[in-house]
């Protein structure tokens, strides 16, 4: 019995001795990747950090997508765009990748998905804005795109009257994804914030195109009425008989002061 058992041992060890090393192994492996991944990415974000303060960039707002970030300085109105040479691995994004833009120039804004300009779920009638935005006949058949389950691509595009940057498009989605997963419902109530946020920024901007293209009135300035001069004049003329009466003795210094003192009051 001994024999046998021994010989079961040796069998066991022969057949699972290589897993329980591979299994070993490869829990050590997992471990260090994930150091190695937690000081990548925290290298990262302090480097990232670093030079948004060094661009004087204040952080309002923050978009965190699976392909790209995106901030929002208001009180500079500015925003910065960093689009990830490797999504899974972001932290080896370079910063030289970032990329910043006026948000007071920033003209029309859309939302587009598998190569049609949706709104709020709906497509955009009119082939003008789609021209704009480089979709050409993309609204031909958007029907039947909008019914597909799945979607490819998802982003918001911008159009910003700036020689440096005219256009802009922040990936929501690059991936397939079907319409009821949380991965794509997620990605499109972000991607639809950030349509709304920049909405609401172009209408700020035409308020103040439009308040700034108004004709300013010139100004008037108004010159005293004929009847005024003519009656500050009489009380000067006044003053002056009283203090001749004065300097004659007629009126004291007490009546005279008075009584300049009042016709004084009366001139406007």
């Amino acid at each position: 019995m001994d024999k046998y058992a021994s010989e079961a041992g040796i069998i066991m060890l022969v057949i699972f001795g290589p897993i329980i090393i591979v299994c070993f192994c490869a829990a050590i492996y997992q471990s260090r990747r994930a150091r190695a991944i937690k000081r990548n990415t925290e290298e990262f974000e302090n480097q990232f950090i670093q030079s948004l303060s060094r661009q004087g960039f204040s952080i309002d707002k923050r978009f965190d997508f699976t392909p790209c970030r995106l901030l929002l300085d208001h009180q500079h109105r500015r925003g910065m765009l960093m689009s990830y040479s490797s999504p899974k691995e972001y932290y080896n994004t370079p910063m030289s990748t970032m990329q910043f833009f006026p948000l007071d120039k920033i003209t029309e804004c859309a939302l587009v998905q598998d190569g049609t300009m949706v709104h709020h779920d709906a497509v955009i009638p009119g082939m003008v804005g789609a021209a704009l935005f480089g979709l050409g006949g993309a609204l031909a058949g958007a029907t039947a795109m909008n019914k597909s389950e799945n979607v490819g691509y998802l982003s918001v595009r911008l159009f910003i009257d700036d020689v440096s940057v005219s256009s802009l498009t922040i990936t929501a989605l690059n991936a397939s994804a079907m319409k009821s997963s949380e991965y794509y419902l997620k990605a499109y109530d972000l991607a639809q914030q950030v349509y709304n946020e920049f909405e609401g920024i172009i209408r700020v901007n035409r308020a103040r195109q439009n308040a700034a293209a108004k004709p300013v009135a010139p100004e008037t300035h108004n010159e005293p009425a004929e009847d005024s001069i003519q009656a500050n004049t009489q009380i000067l003329d006044q003053i002056k008989r009283m203090a001749q009466l004065h300097a004659e003795g007629i009126l004291t210094e007490e009546e005279f002061i008075s009584k300049k003192q009042a016709l004084l009051e009366r001139m406007h």
